[in-house]
């Protein structure tokens, strides 16, 4: 069994890790150290506080994970419509050979 002071300890160095984690943007480990460190916490505000911080992580992560789901749509949609404008191009460049120079004749 733990004592206290032990858990304590537990406790604050996953939580020194945690924000350490979190302020160089490795949300993934700081999610990690912050559900480590939940079972070790004594006060009900402790715990709060840390179901709250992972759920903002949760939340961040998901953001991310959209934002860069849209940014490679979006590159997909550049190729289409580079090709729409080829296209166009194409179909006025026959349009002008027909009309300039197949009609004189």
């Amino acid at each position: 069994m733990e004592t206290l002071e032990q858990r304590k300890e537990k406790y604050r160095n996953h939580m020194e890790k945690a924000k350490a984690y979190e302020s160089d943007d490795d949300l993934t480990n700081a999610f990690k150290e912050y559900r480590k460190a939940l079972p070790f916490c004594l006060l009900k505000k402790d715990s709060d506080f840390l179901k709250k911080k992972i759920q903002d992580l949760q939340d961040k992560h998901q953001y991310i994970n959209n934002m860069a789901d849209s940014g490679s749509n979006s590159s997909s949609n550049k190729g289409l419509i580079i090709a729409a404008i080829g296209v166009a191009l194409l179909v006025v460049v026959v349009i002008g050979v027909v009309v300039f120079v197949i009609k004189p004749f």
